[in-house]
């Protein structure tokens, strides 16, 4: 699955863009809807998440290509 096919729900590993070979990404819920950066200057998406260990709400920017491990389908 890609980035841009994320949707609120779903529990994925998103990596970190360069991330070191067998690096684990955290597991994280997507909490908010897409959107497109404001930055203008590139093409990436942002997506707002929570992390399952530490609860903690982090934003996630990357293209909208990039590769991401689901765990769980959308709700």
């Amino acid at each position: 699955m890609t980035f841009q096919e994320l949707q609120p729900g779903q529990l994925v590993r998103i990596a970190r863009i360069h991330a070191l070979l067998g690096e684990l990404a955290p597991v994280v819920q997507v909490e908010a809807d897409m959107h497109q950066c404001t930055d203008g200057t590139c093409g990436c998406w942002v997506v707002t998440t929570r992390d399952i260990e530490t609860g903690r709400a982090r934003p996630y920017h990357r293209p909208a290509d990039f590769p991401v491990t689901v765990i769980t389908p959308a709700a």
